[in-house]
């Protein structure tokens, strides 16, 4: 059980922080650290308190900052599962890796989705993960369905061994064709047998809807003709 008396120190702002922690993730896991507990305890305790008063914003902001932290956590180099396959790049930060899950952030029935990160290292405060010096992998806007870049959707995804992240500002990721073959060993079976079937469904129901689109604008075309035939004949 977790002393009450901590939480009391965080909802009146009672803890004295070191004084060169900038980010709330940083402060909040060193305070976990100090008094021997886990965020996810932390975490856990918080939310009874902020149900029982919730319009203590401290509290609030708070609990914010220790999903964070745990958020953080799950990005560290080890606990990220990330695929086997090593990417490079030219840029500043040469080790890139990607991992695959289910995104149902535009379908939801879910599409494997690729993502690719890159491997920094924390400070000595932990201001991005909450622990100090750690590896972690950080998110880059590089995030693309599996399916399209093996090929599958979409011819030109399988051909080339760099991907640019960013096209513009000449940021790439070399080794894409050992992370394709990676990919279809590990994942190709249930890509074929759940992606590619909702694909094909989407695509027929788009090809309908553009026939009922068309459709209704023949239509609309074939009354206006009518109109104005009919205003001709009027003189109007």
């Amino acid at each position: 059980m977790l002393d009450p008396m901590l939480i009391h120190d965080l909802a009146n702002r009672e803890v004295d922080f070191p004084d060169n922690f900038r980010s709330d993730v940083a402060k909040i896991a060193w305070f976990a650290r100090e008094n021997n507990v886990s965020l996810e305890e932390l975490r856990d305790s918080l939310e009874r308190h902020v149900k029982r008063d919730p319009k203590n914003y401290a509290l609030k902001i708070w609990l914010d900052s220790t999903k964070n932290a745990l958020q953080a956590e799950k990005m560290l180099v080890g606990n990220l599962p990330v695929l086997d396959t090593k990417l490079t790049s030219s840029g500043q930060n040469p080790e890139y890796a990607a991992y695959i899950f289910k995104s149902k952030e535009f379908d939801p029935e879910g599409r494997y989705t690729v993502r690719i990160v890159q491997k920094l290292r924390d400070n000595e405060n932990g201001e991005m993960t909450g622990v100090p010096n750690a590896e972690y992998w950080s998110g880059t806007p590089g995030s693309y369905y599996a399916s399209t870049l093996l090929g599958w959707d979409e011819p030109r995804g399988g051909q080339s061994d760099k991907l640019y992240i960013d096209f513009g500002q000449g940021w790439y990721v070399e080794g894409m064709n050992d992370l394709r073959k990676e990919i279809i060993e590990k994942y190709g079976d249930e890509i074929k047998n759940h992606d590619l079937p909702l694909i094909k469904k989407k695509e027929e129901e788009l090809a309908i809807a553009r026939a009922a689109y068309a459709k209704s604008n023949n239509n609309e075309s074939f009354k206006a003709k009518k109109v104005f035939e009919t205003l001709k004949e009027r003189g109007e």
